[in-house]
């Protein structure tokens, strides 16, 4: 995570903590994001944003979202193929 922060990438949990944060916290997050050293006190309070803004809890949620309709997608295929391979061996005869 300090790496991330220190190359200053732009990753989902640090933009969706900076649309949740006040005025007051984007100051913050803007001093420590970008620098060359980051500390353990920065990476606590990142820490600590994170979880007043409930951004690893909802990227989680989402996360679990979307697996789940990828599994279905897959399971949804693999039904298709499989269903397509029965029909085909059962005209072709």
């Amino acid at each position: 995570m300090g790496n991330d922060i220190a190359e200053n990438k732009r990753t989902y949990p640090a933009i969706l903590l900076w649309q949740r944060a006040t005025e007051n916290d984007k100051q913050i997050l803007h001093t420590i994001f970008g620098k060359k050293e980051i500390t353990q006190t920065d990476l606590d309070l990142i820490s600590t944003l994170l979880g007043k803004y409930h951004v690893m809890q909802d990227l989680q949620e989402t996360i679990d979202e979307l697996s789940g309709q990828a599994i279905q997608r897959i399971t949804t295929s693999l039904f298709q193929k499989r269903n397509n391979c029965v029909s085909k061996k059962l005209f072709s005869t």
